[in-house]
């Protein structure tokens, strides 16, 4: 079984001590929308740290409780950045994360984040992944990467789940010699866990409330390798040996966490980009270590993160797809003929075409929230439509198609360019990401305001002609003539 090096409660408060004087992280989380990270300040640096002009304050949690092999080694502190700091949020980011890009022995991370949803937090972080059955070969081949990956110009801070391992003490209870005394590895496993954290004596009531009474030895009992092999173990005749007569222990490093997934150890490695490159970066990684030579046994792993990326958006084009065939349906239901609902439905390929066009002058990658403006889009860019075809199949029990056409756009262009107006101009804040949550709801903004103004002005100009067409389709069906059009 495993224990750790300090298992007692005061090694534990030194070394989680030691790691806060070693290894302060900040995260900064600016206002009501802002970057969470971990930057390594050592003690004499704190002062510099708050003295940084961006950071208002920030709050430290560290350390761990039990006797956990994971340690007091994470670190994070959450920091809020001023209202009127003159530097972005992206910018301070890009700052310091160039200050820490050199730290050895640690893993820094960068994000950004916002107080009113965690959800909507973001990050830079490139994750790679690899599986095998065999842990050490995954292992070796993980490390190779690293330092392969260390090398490359546009990422710094590589990482594997598996690196800095922890120091545990591991103990090999020899099971020949402990039925030889009447034991079993499991008791005597039990005995040396309850040695080294203590036991529960016994419950007393203080002020109304129950409080355990916990029995331990002192600090420094066990606090060696030397002394926990000197620990007394009672046999089932009575009689005491030192555990060492019993069992072999040594130090051993062991990973931090090790993950399995479908029978296969996987190993992360994370990496963060350099600011100049975090366009290409991931693409580039990614290529590499697809072309990278791996051994036979171990082979790259699909990333959770782009499978869970995968998943959501599989579900929102489900949602949008479902949403483009009940507009159809109530269309079909309003106009009662399919032909009119099927002309109002190619404005949503218009509005395509200003979505992803101002996505593409604004610099902004498609994502979750982007698509979930895609699915409001649906259901606004076709009123435009609804309104100037009812309009004119209104005028044409009066007047002819030409002229019905022609007064149905001169009477619906006033409303068509309010209703749109007034739409694209409440959401231009966030869609030049303005204010504290905007550039968190910029794509959604960029989606909605490209797709209305392309949808309205295609609308306008195309929707007369294709109107033209369905219902000159529709006279030749019946075998009306249809008239030819005049100057």
């Amino acid at each position: 079984m495993k224990k750790e090096k300090h298992s007692d409660i005061s090694s534990r408060k030194k070394s989680n001590q030691k790691i806060i004087d070693s290894y302060d992280y900040l995260s900064n989380a600016a206002s009501a929308q802002d970057c969470t990270g971990l930057i390594p300040v050592g003690p004499t640096n704190r002062a510099e740290l708050e003295s940084y002009e961006e950071v208002d304050h920030y709050l430290l949690t560290y350390g761990s409780s039990g006797l956990s092999t994971m340690g007091g080694s994470s670190v994070t502190l959450s920091a809020y950045l001023k209202d009127d700091r003159k530097m972005s949020t992206d910018e301070v980011i890009d700052k310091w994360t160039r200050e820490t890009e050199n730290y050895k022995d640690i893993s820094v991370t960068m994000e950004q984040g916002s107080t009113t949803s965690s959800s909507m937090s973001s990050t830079n972080q490139i994750e790679v992944d690899l599986q095998s059955t065999d842990y050490d070969a995954l292992k070796k081949a993980s490390d190779e990467l690293v330092e392969e990956l260390r090398k490359r110009e546009d990422v710094m801070q590589v990482h594997s789940s598996i690196e800095n391992a922890a120091p545990v003490i591991k103990v090999n209870v020899d099971p020949v010699l402990a039925q030889a005394e009447g034991l079993t590895p499991a008791s005597i496993g039990s005995l040396i866990y309850s040695n080294l954290s203590g036991i529960k004596a016994t419950t007393v009531r203080v002020n109304g409330e129950d409080t355990d009474v916990r029995v331990e030895f002192d600090a420094d009992k066990y606090d060696s390798i030397d002394k926990l092999q000197g620990m007394m173990i009672t046999t089932a005749t009575g009689t005491t040996l030192p555990l060492e007569d019993l069992a072999t222990i040594h130090y051993e490093d062991s990973p931090q966490q090790i993950q399995r997934k479908n029978k296969q150890y996987q190993v992360s490695i994370t990496m963060e980009p350099q600011s100049e490159y975090k366009k290409t970066a991931e693409k580039d990684v990614k290529e590499f270590v697809r072309n990278w030579n791996m051994p036979n046994e171990v082979e790259m792993a699909p990333n959770a993160m782009d499978e869970s990326m995968g998943s959501e958006i599989g579900a929102l084009g489900g949602a949008l797809i479902t949403g483009v065939f009940l507009v159809f349906v109530v269309m079909a239901i309003q106009f009662e003929s399919p032909k009119f609902s099927l002309m109002i439905m190619t404005t949503i390929p218009f509005s395509l075409i200003g979505s992803f066009g101002l996505l593409f002058l604004a610099d902004s990658p498609i994502s979750m929230v982007s698509m979930l403006g895609f699915l409001m889009l649906v259901g606004t860019v076709v009123n435009n439509g609804i309104l100037y075809v009812d309009t004119v199949n209104q005028f044409l029990a009066e007047m002819p198609l030409d002229k019905a056409l022609v007064e149905a756009g001169a009477i619906r262009m006033r409303p068509i360019l309010m209703t749109t107006g007034t739409t694209v101009i409440s959401m231009l804040p966030n869609a030049v990401a303005y204010g504290k949550s905007g550039a968190m709801m910029q794509g959604l903004a960029l989606v909605d305001v490209g797709g209305l103004i392309a949808a309205t002005i295609l609308t306008l100009i195309l929707l007369p002609t294709y109107y033209r067409l369905v219902h000159n389709m529709g006279r030749k069906a019946v075998g009306e003539d249809v008239p030819m059009v005049s100057d």
